[in-house]
Parts: structure tokens; sequence; C-alpha cells
């Protein structure tokens, strides 16, 4: 409420409406008149009023309006939102004026912001892509990252999982040239902030610079590309207020199940068979039971992914005004987002366990005109955010058991009635239900690990404040002007925790019963009855951060007659305070030169000059420099001729050199580091004297002073068309070359009797080759009843290693140099052992004799035996694609808007391990139904091995750290990423509710998605890297409904 009431204050200032007249002398004038669109329509709740005063009027239902004014009145000013404001000249004999209004132009596609500061597209020689806040806003996602998936050609986004508030999201621009970091530098009104949790309602667009011609201004911060979003503000005019709420269905995105128990008792004694165990075969009457269900609490058949996986509620609401006088102008926001759970959870009177993300986003950003010359803006933004889910953080107790336990391992709970037909004779007094155990280590009940292990709560507090006042000197000379800025962000993130060990009981097929605590597997202990609260606690490092950024810049931008030039200097500094850490210290100067000729050259020239503390003095201050280059041909005379048919040609071409200090954790390189060794205790003074024990001292890292900056060198060819009437066609192609060096990486050829390593140093070197293109096609009816666009794109990026500090005596095919960074390497399946001929002759992984139905690996050295030393190549990178596609479709008739969003990505590897990777893992007692396809006599062509218990299967090289080809998955996909459909009412139906607009869409996300070589769910699913191994809170597929109104 008082949110709402802070806003309804702010209309009211800015505007209070009215129809009085202004001071001055004579008699009053009375001004009438209409106001329509382009087609004639009249407009309703147009704001008229005086300039430079808040006094003014609307107009009614048929577009028509009476003011009165005092005859010392100049001008009248008619706003209305999603139309361009007016200024009409009043004359002494003015009494009636018509206004015809124009809608606005898409001004987003006339200039693109870069850093510090904004340029017109056409004199821009950057490879800069953009996307505005509503394409952001609807995708359905609760994180800025998710929102950019498939947006923009050259933008790699990989989500990992769907945990609210946690969905270890990834950005990727142009690839990945480092192993240290590939992450953005991302910059929120030109400042580097906390940027995932921004609500989209509040951006105005969202631009990706790529090439060293945008970035080199940032310096060190900007060899991974950057990332600029800028909020919205206030603009002059009417004040305009927007309310949008909206609810989904968010359902799991399922893994695949385990077979039944009856599938999974026939494969038990078939890999029992093989292994020559013929006592521990399942007999006849147990499968029947298994096959019949007539026993189920003692030979379970449980389906725990239908136990513990369920539908989540997903919603939103979103509050914001803008508007202004010419003096101040106002955006100001509030919203609300709750991110429900869909794994199944129980609450109870102590706590709430449920993962569930709540999170309170609130902006205020004011510009304030001083004086004529002098502009103020004060920006106060941020949010607060809990997240909650159960006290148990290890995934391999929370999640892999989800999907991987098998049906026979037990039940969730047991009702009431059980004990009435299998007494506890160990705990006669006990009564009611029962929670499960499987009395499985490390493969528990996950009820145990998600509802009875108590509850986690994090707090996180993100405070932003900018402040920004601008000078113009065109006192001094036309065009100059000059800035300086302040800002200081906060994070600070507290934990509550109630920690609980609960009771589980497992029947067993003897009557009997296992009694287990909790989910450690610790032993059979008696229950807590209360569970442990623990106090609220400020959370650990890097948490609390805060930072202070200083800014001051002189800008300068002038035409004479058809020559435009422009001017900046730019320096800034920035403090990090993490935690109880030694403060983080970045500083920096920046300087852009542009030039234009008559629309037609272009020249830019960038040059970045920044320090790090991670440098010992003389080499802590780096240089970058860029140049780039632009053509417009379509300007040109010689070009009039193929204008009808080509309205835009541009060659852009830019060089340049960016920098980076990420060392992968490492700080202040150039010194020693020192921890406390773990040999023998020293104790001080005489023989067997008592004294205080002393650790001694020892080196953990040598210093490194000859450190320097990684240098990226990029080089960047650009072309952009468009063609036909209204550029029905927009054709857009860059082609890339950046060579890294200097990449700061630890030393491999240290020998161990070297006692010690050295920090991080520069012998990285890597080359990235690649591509973007994208053809936008629209077109409109001259009656306006229709518009269809279809964007289609594609991006390529391929890195190579060109050296890494590879030991020397490392065989050529297994050294990295040559292949991708994250290129993986394992052992390559060549085929199945057929008869006992093959069995003989095949090279031999570990000991024990080949069987039957073994995987038969290539002896890559022709050694006779299978070792490490016959690793190479397999598959592609595992964690980025080397392809991107993306298809945006869509059509507007009359009212109705409806877009669709495919995505694709080609050529990345995905390796499973553990269950999801061979049957009957020590684990459980699984087999996936992908899995059945396993040799036999009469299936010799199968995709996997014969079966096998773990105690059978080390001479087949089936382990945990042992990379197959037959656990390697090509993980590429095509996705139906995002649809939506709207209808926009009519303003004259709206305006008779005091609205002036009304908007109803529907919009899904992951709606479908098809991996034809993957045999898991969802192939960006996994537990954070590369791997799926301890399984991960499961992928979402979220259907909203929702609405906008506009006042």
């Amino acid at each position: 409420m008082g949110g709402v009431l802070l806003i309804s204050i702010l209309i009211a200032v800015l505007h209070p409406v009215s129809a009085q007249n202004t001071d001055g002398s004579g008699p009053d004038i009375i001004i009438t008149g209409t106001v329509t669109d382009e087609q004639g329509q009249p407009l309703t709740g147009v704001y008229v009023f005086v300039e430079n005063t808040s006094s003014g009027t609307i107009t009614d239902l048929d577009g028509k309006y009476s003011i009165k004014l005092k005859p010392d009145v100049k001008t009248l000013v008619f706003s209305f939102i999603g139309f361009d404001t007016q200024k009409i000249p009043l004359t002494a004999r003015s009494t009636e004026i018509n206004v015809v209004l124009a809608e606005e132009a898409q001004s987003l596609d006339e200039v693109v912001v870069v850093g510090y500061g904004v340029q017109k597209k056409e004199s821009s020689v950057a490879a800069i892509g953009q996307v505005n806040g509503e394409d952001l806003s609807g995708t359905n996602t609760t994180s800025i990252a998710g929102a950019l998936q498939g947006q923009m050609p050259g933008v790699s986004v990989i989500q990992n999982s769907g945990a609210p508030g946690a969905d270890n999201t990834r950005i990727m621009i142009r690839g990945v040239s480092s192993w240290v970091s590939s992450d953005p530098l991302v910059l929120v009104d030109g400042v580097e902030r906390d940027y995932n949790n921004i609500d989209p309602s509040e951006i105005e667009t969202m631009s990706v610079l790529k090439d060293a011609s945008a970035t080199a201004v940032f310096g060190v911060r900007g060899a991974n590309g950057v990332i600029l979003i800028t909020t919205k503000r206030g603009k002059s005019g009417a004040v305009k207020v927007q309310f949008s709420s909206e609810v989904g269905m968010k359902s799991p995105i399922n893994m695949k199940a385990p077979m039944d128990s009856y599938t999974t008792a026939l494969v038990i004694n078939e890999a029992r068979k093989n292994d020559n165990d013929w006592g521990a075969i399942l007999s006849d009457e147990v499968v029947e039971h298994y096959r019949t269900g007539d026993m189920p609490y003692v030979y379970t058949d449980t389906n725990w992914q239908d136990i513990m996986l369920q539908n989540g509620i997903q919603h939103k609401y979103n509050l914001n005004v803008s508007g202004g006088t010419d003096f101040a102008r106002v955006f100001a926001s509030l919203s609300y987002l709750h991110d429900g759970d869909v794994i199944n959870t129980i609450k109870n009177e102590f706590y709430d366990p449920s993962y569930k993300y709540d999170r309170y986003n609130y902006r205020f950003n004011v510009d304030m005109n001083l004086t004529k010359t002098t502009v103020l803006s004060v920006d106060a933004g941020g949010y607060i955010g809990f997240r909650n889910a159960p006290f148990e953080t290890n995934t391999q107790r929370r999640f892999r058991p989800i999907y991987t336990l098998g049906p026979m391992d037990g039940v969730p709970f047991y009702p009431a009635g059980v004990l009435d037909s299998y007494p506890d004779k160990v705990h006669p007094d006990e009564t009611g239900w029962r929670l499960g155990t499987t009395d499985i280590t490390n493969a528990e009940n996950p009820m145990v690990a998600n509802s009875f292990s108590g509850s986690r709560t994090i707090k996180t507090s993100n405070i932003n404040l900018s402040f920004r006042l601008k000078q113009d000197l065109g006192f001094i000379t036309e065009g100059l002007s000059a800035k300086i800025q302040m800002s200081y962000n906060n994070i600070s993130r507290w934990t509550k925790t109630i920690e609980h060990s609960a009771t589980a009981y497992k029947l067993k097929t003897d009557g009997s019963w296992v009694r287990r605590l909790g989910r450690t597997e610790t032993g059979r202990e008696d229950p807590e009855s209360i569970p442990k609260v623990n106090t609220d606690g400020m959370d650990g490092s890097p948490i609390p951060i805060k930072n202070y950024y200083y800014e001051f810049s002189v800008d300068y931008n002038r035409t004479f007659g058809k020559h435009t030039v422009t001017g900046l200097v730019v320096g800034q500094r920035r403090k990090t305070m993490r935690d109880a850490a030694f403060p983080s210290y970045e500083q920096g100067i920046a300087a852009r030169v542009t030039y234009d000729f008559a629309h037609r050259y272009l020249f830019e020239a960038n040059i970045g000059y920044n320090g790090s503390e991670q440098f010992a003095p003389g080499k802590q201050y780096g240089v970058f420099p860029s140049f780039a280059v632009g053509y417009n041909l379509h300007n040109e005379k010689f070009f009039k001729p193929l204008k009808k048919v080509v309205n835009r040609a541009k060659i852009r071409a830019s060089w340049g050199q960016v920098g980076s200090d990420a060392s992968g954790g490492d700080r202040w390189l150039y010194t020693s580091s020192f921890v406390t060794g773990s040999g023998d205790v020293y104790t001080p003074g005489l023989p067997n004297a008592v004294g205080p024990d002393r650790k001694p001292l020892v080196e953990e890292k040598a210093a490194n002073i000859n450190a320097t900056w990684e240098i990226a060198t990029k080089k960047d060819l650009g072309f952009e068309f468009s063609f036909l009437k209204n550029d029905m066609f927009v054709l857009t192609m860059d082609f890339y070359d950046e060579f890294r060096d200097g990449i700061l990486l630890s030393r491999k050829s240290v020998p161990v009797y070297a006692g010690t390593e050295p920090k991080k140093m520069n012998i990285g070197k890597t080359r990235t080759r690649g591509y973007e293109i994208e053809l936008k096609f629209q077109y409109a009816t001259p009656d306006g009843d229709w518009y269809v666009f279809a964007k289609p794109s594609i991006s390529f990026s391929d890195n190579r290693i060109i050296s890494k500090d590879e030991p020397e005596y490392t065989p050529a095919y297994q050294k990295e140099e040559g292949y991708r960074i994250g290129q993986l390497f394992g052992y390559h399946h060549s085929g199945w052992i057929n008869n006992a001929d093959a069995a003989m002759s095949a090279a031999r992984y570990g000991s024990g004799l080949m069987g039957l139905g073994d995987t038969e690996y290539i002896d890559f050295n022709g050694d006779g035996i299978i070792d490490s030393n016959d690793i190479y190549k397999l598959g592609y990178a595992q964690t980025y694609p080397l392809y991107n596609y993306a298809l945006s479709l869509g059509f507007s008739y009359r009212n109705f808007d409806f877009s669709v969003m495919f995505q694709a990505v080609i050529h990345i590897t995905r390796t499973v391990v553990d269950n999801f990777a061979w049957p009957l893992h020590r684990l459980s007692n699984q087999v996936f139904d992908y899995q059945l396809d396993s040799w036999r006599p009469d299936n010799t062509d199968a995709a996997y091995p014969s079966y096998h218990f773990d105690n059978n299967r080390v001479h087949n090289n089936i382990g945990d750290g042992n990379v197959r080809s037959t656990a390697a998955y090509d993980a590429s996909y095509l996705r139906l990423k995002n649809i939506s459909i709207s209808y926009n009412f009519s303003r004259k139906l709206v305006s008779r509710i005091g609205l002036s607009s009304a908007r109803l869409y529907l919009r899904g996300n992951n709606i479908f998605t098809f991996a034809p070589n993957y045999p898991l769910a969802d192939p960006e699913a996994s537990d954070g890297g590369a791997n799926v191994t301890n399984g991960y809170y499961p992928m979402t597929r979220t259907v909203t409904f929702g609405f906008q109104i506009g006042f």
C-alpha cells in the first residue's frame, strides 16, 4: 500500500490535471478543438497543457477538448501514450486548434546504446546487437539472462537448472576464448551491478557490444564482450501509469523414469546370470510379487518422479508511472514476483521446506533541469529477495534419488494401517504413519532430504544509488558537455536455518523393520522431537559486497556542414569491498573520437588506459586501442538507381585490443601467498617445557613478478543491408577473428620436487573465429490491419587452443593444443565382444577376462592394453555449442498479436555417469528404458554392453571417472522456446472506463524440446557443469496468463 500511495502522490505532484488558466493580464481566451490519429479516429485521454506548467485538461470520448487560457500563453502541448508529443504555437486569433497525432517512431532502431553514450545507428561502426525491454518481458522467464536466450545472434545462454531464484544461467558472447572466464561485463545504467534480478518491466533497452570497437573503452573489463542495460526514464508530458498482473502454471520437464519393478527384476536376473552369481537370482515367487503388486509395501513398485514432482505456481505484478514537466521527469516502478515449487515438499508446524523465491523490485529514476544547461539525475533501485529451500544442500541427496532410485527401493511413506499388518516388535508402542527409507547410502528416500531435513531461508538485499550531474558547456564551444557520476551498490545476504533429522523406516521382506535417523547415513538412532532452529546470520564471503564508483567525462558532438565530429574522454575509479577481504580497486581512462562525412564515410578510434592491482609496479597499467571504419554506400550518388531495391548498404570493419586481468581467484600475482603447514608442530622453549604450539607457515604459491595483461586482439568485418519498401528485408552479417595471448593459467609442467607452484602465468594462447547472420522480414498492409515478421539467425563460434603449457612428454594425440577449450577426451568404443575368439584377442582394460557383450575399446597406441594412453578426442566441447540458431515468427491483425520463437544448438557434447550411464548401479537397482537396448546373443547390435552388477564390470571400463563414448551424447536440440498471443482492446472502448490501454496475453516458455540423440529430458540441464551426475532441480515449462492496463 505504501508503494501505491507513493506513486499516487507522484502523479498528483507531476500533473494535477485542471482546466485552470495561468496567470497573465487581459481577458481569458478559450481554445477548443479535436485530437485525432492519422486515420482520423478521435483520441480519448490526450493531455492538453500549457508548456512549462502543469495546467491543462484531457480530451473526451470524442477527442474534443476545451481549455481557458490567459492571453500571454504562447504554446500548447498535446501528449498521449504511444504518440509523438506536439507543441502548437498560439497566435492572437487562435480559438480552435485541431491536432493530428502521429504514432511514435521506433526510435530504438534509429539509435544504439554504446559505451558511455548513444550513437545513431547509421553512423555506428561497431558490432552491436540491441533488444528492447518489451521483448524481454514477453519471454516469460524470471531472470534477465534467461530472457536474452535466442534474442540475438552471437549470444549463447545456457540454463542448467529450474530452481526458483537459482537457475544457474550463463551468458557467453561469441563463444569461449579463455579458460579463466567467459563472463561478459554487464553494466546497468553505466555501472557494474547485479543484473539478473532486475524486473524486465524496468528495462528500456539491452545492448550487446561484441567487437573491440565497441568494448575497447572498457579496457580490462571488456575482453569477453559487454552488455549495457538501460532502465526506463520519465519523459515530459502526461503522466502514464501501467499495471500488469500475470499468473502462470509451471510443470517439470521430466527426465526418463526408471522401469517398473517387474522389468527391473528381469534385468537383475539377467545380470546375475552374466555374473555367474546364481545364488543371488530372484526367485520366481519374488518376481511374481513384483509382477502382480500383491504386497506393495514389501515388494514395492514406486515411481519416484510421480511422487516427488508436481505443478507449481508463478505470479508477478508490476506498477509503474512515468511522466513529468520540462523541469522534472520521473519513472517509478514497483514489482513483486513469486516463483513456486515443482518438487513435492511437505510443510509442517516447525518449518516450510519448499523451494520458492519471492522478490520485491523497486526503481525510482528522476531527471531534473536545474537550469537550462544543467541536468541532475538521481537513480535508486534494487530488490529484496527471499529464497527458500530445504536445509539439506547436497544435490546427491535432494535431486539424484528423484531420477535414479529404482522402483524396488522402498516407499516414501507407510500408511498407519501398515503397522497393523506388519507390527514393529522392537518399537511396539509406536503408531501412525511412518516416513520411508531406502536404507541405501547416498540414495535415500528424496522425501527425507526435501521435506524432513529442515529449511534454509536466504534473504538478499540489493541497493543501488546513482547521482549524475550533466552540464552543457556550450558557452565555451558548441556541442561541449561534461558529466560527473557517483554510484553506490550494496549486496547483503542473511541466512536462517532450521535443522532437522527425522526418523525413517523400511519394511523388510521378512516383515521386520529397519529404523534410520536422518539423511547422512550415520546409523540408527532415536528420533529428534524438535527441530534445531539457528538464528539469522550474515552469509559468508563474498557477501556482503559494497562498491563505490566514480566517473567524470567530457563529451563533444558538433556538426560542421557535412562533417560531424564527436569526442569523449572519461575517467573512472571503482572500489569493491567483499566481506572482510582487503578492498579491490580498478581505475582507468578512456577516450573516443568519431568522424562522419556526409553520412557516407565513418571513422572511429577508441583507447582505454586501465590499471589493475594484480600486477607488479611498472606493469599495472595497460593500453587498449581500437579503430573502426564504415562506408554507407546508399548515401552515394551512384547508388540512387538501386534505391528502389536496396535502401541501405553499409560496410564496416574494426580492429582493436582489449585486456583482462582475470586469474581465477589469485590476487596480487606479484606476491607470494602463505598458508599454515600441516607438518610437525613446533613448541617454543626448552625441551619438555610447556608452551603454545605453532604450526609452520609454508609458501603456498610463489610470486610471479612478470605477470601482466591477457590481451585479446579482435577483428570484425560487418555488412548491413535493407531491401524494398519500408525495409521489408534487413540483412546483417558479421565475420570475426580473435587472438588471445598471455592468458593467465597455472603451469602444468612444474615437477613435484619443486616444492611449490608459481601463481598464474601468461602462458595460454587461443584463436576464435566465427560469424553471425541475421535476416529480418517485415511487411505491413497499407490499411495497417496486418503486420507479419520473420527473423531467422545463425551464429558460429569455433575456438582453438594454440598453447597452454602442457607437459612435454604428453602424447601429441592427447594434447589439448589444436582442439577447442573444453574438448572432451575419452575411451572410444569400437564394438562388442561377440565370441570367445574376440574375448581372447581384444585389448584388455584392467584385470579379468573379457566376456560376451563386453565393450571392445580402440587400442590407440597398439600396446595390447587399454589404459589412459588410449584416451583421445571424443565428441565436441561440453560447455558451449558450436552453432546457435534462432527463428522468430509472428503477425499482428488489428488488435491481435501472435509470436513464436524457436531456438536450436548443434555440436555440443554431454556426458552422463553413475545411474544415468549404466543400469543396476551400486546406489540402486534401476534401469531406464534407453538402457534396455543391451547386448544379448540375439541383440549383438546393441547400444549398451551386457548387464552386470558393479563388482563385475571393472574390467569393462565402466567407472565414475572414466569418460567413454558409450556415455557421451550429442546434446544438440531444437526447442520451441517462447510462444505468445495477445489482444489489445481499442482505445475508444477502454476510455469509457477511464483507461488509456488494456491488453490480455497468454504466454508459454520451454514448450517443447526435441533432442533425438540425448536420452534424458533436457540437454541444457546439469549439475552446473558439463555432466549429469548428482541430478538437479528440474527444468520447467511455464504457461502464463496476464493482463496489462494503462491510465
